[in-house]
Parts: C-alpha cells; structure tokens; sequence
C-alpha cells in the first residue's frame, strides 16, 4: 500500500512501518574501530520533499533553505569518500538544485552516489538506460561518480570499470587488473528482483519498470557482484547499492566485504568484523534533520596474496608495489642479481643477490649481513623466529600504547616512533625495549638532549599546560582517574643531565624494524645465532642481541 500526500510525496506502507521501529538505530551513535586507516561516511534515503514537509516549507526559498542547510551538514563532514545513496529527491529539478548546492559548500572529498527508486519518478515516458544516462551526464559534469553497476577503483589514482568491461573480464583478469587497488567501490540500484513482498507490483517506480523488467536488473546486477566476490573476495571492496542484498541476491554475505545500503528505511547496522552491514543511515519520511555516520576501512592491499609459501625470485616492483600496499613506501635503488621473497604461514622476508653475488636482508630500503646462510635456512626458519620476536614484542608494543593514550589523555602527542614516544614536538620518552623503564627527555637534536629524572619533572618545566592536565587528572578522586605510567613516589625535580649520544635513537631503529614484525609479519632483521623453537625468552635474546651486538 502506498498513501499519496502530493506529486511527490508518496508514503510506502512497509517503510514507514521499518522506519518506526527503527528509529533508535537511525539515531543511535557507535565507536568507531580503531585499526581501520581510512573513514567513509554515508547517508541514505534523504526523500527531499518529506524533508520540505518536516521543516513545513511555504515557499521556494523555504525549500532552498532546507536544501542548503542540508548539503552544508554533509558537505562539512571531513570523510575524504562520501556515499549519498537513493531517493534524494524525485524529482529531477529538485534533485539538480541539491547536487549545486552540495557542490558550492563542499570543502573537500569524493562523492559517490547512487540512484534509487524515486529518482526514476521524473522520466515515465524514459525508458531506464536513457535514464541512467541522463543522470550519468549531469554528474559527471559537476565532479560526481554515479556508481551503477560500475566499479570505481583507488590505483594511483581513481578508475572506472564501466558494466562493459565488467560483464568481458575474466575472474582472473579483473583480480590480476585490481591487484594493487587501495579502495574499490561497487553499487547500483540493485532492483528487488528478489524481494517477492515490496517490488514493482507495488509501484516503487512509477511505471517505469515492471515486475519482469525488475527481476531481470537485479539478475544483471547480482550477475556483476557474484563475479566481484569471486575475484575480489580478500580486497578492500564496497558493496554500495540502494536496495539492501536480500532484494537481488539469494549468495551469503563476503567476510570482509562492507554492504551499505538503504530503500526500506529498516535502520540495520552489524559489524563484527566479518560481516559488516551498514544500512542505519536511512534518512526516510519523518525525520528532519539529515546528519552523516560512517565507518572505516583499511586502505592496504597484499601484494603477494596469490603466491604460496616458498621462496620466489620477484622484480624491483614487486618489492616497492607490495610495501606500498602496507601502507609504507619504500625507495629501492640498489643494483642486484637477483631478488627474492619467502613467503611461510603469512610471514615475510625479502633478500637480494648483489652483483658480488653476496646474500643480504633487506631491512626496507637498506641492507643487513646474511652471515654464511642460505635462502633455504632462512625460509626453514622464519615462521619459529618471527612468533618469538612477537611473542616478546606484544607485551612491549601494547605497553608502548598505554603510554601513548596517556600522553594523549593529557593533551600530549602520543606518536609512537620506535623506542620513542613524543610528548611534543621537543619532549619524548624513551621506552626501553628490555627493561620496561621510561626516559623522559628535552631534545633540540639528536645529539642535544636534556634527560630529566622522570615524567612529571619534565612535564612541569618544559610542558607546564600538560602538567597541570597531568595534576588533574591524576588527583581527580571523583572520576578515579590516573596516569598509571607515573610512580606515585616520583618526585619532582629540576635538575637534568645532559646526553649527547645517540644509542637510544640506534635502539629505536632497530626496534621500529623489528616492529615490521609484529605490525606487518616482515621479518628485515635477523640474529643468526638463534634458531629452534618459538618462546619469550628465545624473543627477548633476539631482541636484546641485535639492538646490543656488543653483548652477544
């Protein structure tokens, strides 16, 4: 059943049913996950004539209003990739003067938008590809990516895969041609081909599809997507459509994959890391304000995710494209015979021939002494060696970030570098990697450092705002705040002792090189005195040997 309020205002029974019971996931605010890189934010269902009701508009200028206040709100969000999903507006006028509006108050970002149900309300006597393509053309003119069953990709910059080369590419081609994509957006309408309760025979387009017509684009559609899934399962990729899955497609969610959608204003939100499920932004019939969430997603790619355990000649590009898909670049300039990756249980190591034809470990864009070994006791190796540099590292890298969050909590930096942990631009502390004990220090170089003898000293005479921060938070007894990392029995001092060597930054180094380790399963150092069995104890003396070769 639909209720017709005017031309535009078209009230369907079963969404405004969803968006009542709802409402509170609509409204509802979430944590965002801290070990995704990039943010995305979303928005759905906006319905612009519901809105002009909402705020009881008289006048065009009223409506301008409303269509203004609403694009500023979601131009001003700071996500750099924006997803506006279907039913902005029926009517193409109308949908015309908020993508202007959008346009001129947008500061930054990308804009990725889908058209739904309502959108196809102005062109009756169209039929659907003349649609798309009218839509399509304005878009682009105004700077916007109209994604319908395309697929836009971040590699050195962003691509289009127009539904033409979706349909020809083999699964193995299009893995191989999206192998280093960073980000990788793929929608449409999506049609509810599948969906046997609120489809065309309930007139959600107007005449301008059948039942028949819309079970055959969602059979298009669910076609494009079953042959994503399958060469991009592992990949950073976004299912971006108007109608949830369930409408065109019978196939289990991808792990990994994110799904937003909107259309039945049934605000649903479910993320456990696996199946990630965004659908809580649909604006719908009632609301009126319109406000953006978003959720987050990693921006890597591996590089060699398709090669088996083993050891592998590979090409310079190899070597830089894969550390760009983590997210850390690397230069590469030395001359080589040749290069080679092991690749074991998820771990990587990366060594060259040089043109001596001596074996060396890379160590990113520099180079370490293999000693007398071959590929094949490194790669019989590397799984036992690196759990034991994680299993020791864990404990000193989680409390390295204990210290960070309480640098942060009193205002501080809380970078983490290595060893070091800055407090401002001249204040750190030296986290050191064996013992646990933390050095506060005022550097102007590398080799002018003022070490005082512990945090609160330096805070309160190089950092007195964090200090008095530092005071309150710790003496707080009504919030049971403190900061843990500061011995209740240190006393304030003046006095500092000047340090001009520069082993702590050696040790940080290092240590930041063994962090490839535990952050990114790279093992670029090595102690070849130690092999066997993973344990702490068998970490902690690799550790300690190769910041400390002079103890070994």
């Amino acid at each position: 059943m639909r209720k017709k309020v005017n031309s535009e205002l078209i009230v369907f029974d079963l969404p405004l049913r969803n968006e009542l019971l709802t409402v509170g996931e609509l409204s509802a605010t979430r944590d965002s996950a801290a070990d995704y890189s990039a943010r995305i934010s979303y928005v759905t269902d906006i319905h612009l004539h519901h809105r002009f009701e909402a705020w009881k508009c008289k006048t065009a200028e009223d409506m301008q209003y409303v269509t203004t206040t609403i694009a500023t709100e979601i131009g001003k969000d700071e996500a750099y990739v924006k997803l506006l999903g279907g039913d902005i507006a029926s009517d193409f006028n109308t949908y015309k003067s908020f993508i202007e509006s959008l346009k001129r108050l947008s500061q930054r970002g990308l804009y990725f938008l889908t058209l739904g149900n309502h959108e196809l309300w102005s062109f009756r006597d169209k039929n659907l590809d003349t649609i798309i393509k009218t839509y399509r053309i304005y878009l682009k003119e105004k700077g916007i990516y109209l994604v319908h069953n395309n697929l836009y990709y971040d590699d050195y910059g962003l691509k289009e895969m127009s539904t033409e080369e979706l349909e020809t590419i083999s699964v193995e081609s299009l893995r191989t041609k999206l192998r280093a994509a960073r980000l990788i957006i793929f929608g449409g309408i999506g049609f509810s081909g599948k969906n046997q309760v609120f489809n065309a025979n309930n007139g959600i387009y107007r005449g301008v599809l059948t039942r028949e017509q819309e079970i055959k684009e969602s059979e298009v559609f669910e076609r494009l997507y079953l042959k994503i899934a399958a060469a991009l399962y592992d990949k950073n990729v976004i299912v971006f459509t108007h109608m949830p899955i369930e409408d065109w497609s019978d196939s289990p969610l991808v792990q990994g994959f994110v799904y937003v959608s909107g259309h039945n204003h049934k605000n649903y939100f479910k993320d456990n890391g696996i199946e990630r499920v965004y659908a809580d932004n649909q604006i719908g019939y009632r609301q009126k304000e319109v406000h953006m969430k978003s959720f987050y997603i990693n921006l890597d790619y591996e590089w060699f995710s398709d090669y088996h355990d083993g050891i592998h000649e590979i090409t310079r590009l190899d070597y830089e494209q894969f550390y760009r898909g983590i997210g850390e670049g690397v230069t590469f300039n030395r001359q080589f015979e040749k290069l080679y990756m092991l690749k074991k249980k998820g771990v990587y190591m990366f060594l060259m021939l040089s043109p001596k034809r001596k074996l060396l470990i890379l160590n990113g864009g520099a180079i370490k002494k293999a000693g007398n070994h071959t590929l094949e006791y490194f790669y019989d190796n590397l799984d036992s060696y690196a759990t034991s540099i994680k299993m020791f590292l864990c404990q000193y890298d989680c409390f390295q970030e204990q210290v960070s969050r309480e640098i942060k909590r009193i205002g501080g930096d809380g970078t983490i570098h290595g060893c070091i942990v800055d407090v401002d631009f001249y204040n750190h502390l030296y986290v050191n990697p064996l013992d646990g004990s933390i050095i506060p220090y005022h550097a102007y170089s590398m080799v002018e450092k003022y070490v005082y003898d512990n945090i609160p000293s330096l805070l309160k005479y190089k950092c007195p705002q964090l200090y008095k921060n530092y005071k309150r938070l710790s003496y707080d007894a009504t919030t049971g705040n403190t900061v843990s990392i500061v011995k209740v029995h240190d006393k304030i001092s003046k006095s500092w002792i000047f340090n001009d060597d520069t082993d702590m930054y050696r040790a940080s180094r290092l240590i930041k090189g063994l962090q490839f380790t535990t952050k990114y399963n790279i093992v670029r150092l090595w102690n070849d005195t130690i092999a066997g069995e993973s344990s702490v104890e068998k970490g902690r003396l690799i550790v300690s040997s190769i910041i400390n070769p002079q103890e070994r």
